[in-house]
């Protein structure tokens, strides 16, 4: 058999087609249980669906109200910036989201002398901190994952594996994903631009070599899915074309090393990990 897969190979069979088909109605109920613009998202948790049509239409109204912070054009316009330099503002406070401010960004909010005061204060806090988190664990990139997983995924404190069950094998992987993007991120975004604090911004998006759909076809362990190896950065757009179609055969993601092989780990993170994924059924 050839596994260099298209999705067309996984439907030859109309069996198969009828499972594919199967799994994108569970998809799409899914997102449609997860959004607040949607009539399932109230009625599968106890609303009627006239209560459901009355809240979304509340959302709707609400949403017509502009609400203004940092992150839109109309924050800075309001303050009497001109269009283009509220666009400048606003990508700057993007780019920043989520990293450590400067010296020089204290001294141009404060002034130079509390600038300053404030920011020797700022990296002892943060140096005491991060001593503290660092002693108790190898390194900081085993740090973050013990305490992703202790934060329990969304309150899931173990994930059953069910390799017959696509909602539980997707999951699965893509919380493996979310764990190996402590230790891989920034060799999957050195810059920083493409893949924000988690999935994708700007365009890009993290995507899967061998499809998650693909693994659960042929059964194969969501750790070597989540593998280094089996994660790449392209553009939203090629993504949604890329669909469930892998790009790679199903022999080479069989072989590629998983987050329970990083050097990084020490042999207790790597317990702890693989306990957490209860793949016993």
């Amino acid at each position: 058999m050839n596994y260099n897969m298209t999705l067309d190979d996984y439907l030859e069979n109309p069996l198969e087609r009828l499972e594919y088909e199967r799994i994108e109605t569970i998809l799409k109920e899914s997102r449609r249980k997860n959004s607040p613009w949607a009539i399932e998202y109230y009625t599968s948790r106890g609303k009627s669906e006239d209560e459901a049509k009355i809240l979304i239409d509340h959302l709707r109204k609400k949403r017509k109200k502009p609400m203004y912070h940092p992150g839109q054009v109309e924050f800075y316009i309001r303050k009497g910036l001109s269009q283009k330099d509220a666009k400048t503002k606003v990508s700057e406070y993007r780019n920043k989201i989520g990293k450590i401010p400067s010296l020089e960004e204290y001294v141009s909010k404060y002034g130079k002398l509390i600038g300053i005061e404030k920011w020797e204060q700022y990296q002892k806090k943060i140096k005491n901190r991060e001593k503290t988190f660092i002693s108790k664990f190898n390194n900081i990139l085993e740090g973050k994952i013990v305490r992703s997983i202790k934060k329990g995924f969304g309150n899931t404190k173990t994930c059953r594996v069910d390799l017959n069950d696509f909602k539980s094998y997707s999951r699965a992987c893509r919380l493996l994903t979310k764990l190996g993007l402590i230790i891989y991120k920034d060799i999957l975004d050195p810059t920083g631009k493409k893949l924000g604090r988690e999935y994708g911004k700007s365009g890009y998006t993290l995507d899967h070599k061998f499809s998650i759909y693909g693994g659960f076809y042929h059964k194969i362990d969501p750790f070597k899915i989540a593998s280094y190896n089996n994660l790449r950065i392209i553009s939203s757009a090629e993504n949604s074309q890329k669909s469930q179609f892998c790009i790679i055969d199903k022999d080479a993601v069989e072989n590629f090393p998983t987050l329970l092989d990083e050097e990084c780990l020490s042999t207790e993170t790597k317990e702890l990990i693989n306990n957490v994924f209860d793949r016993t059924s």
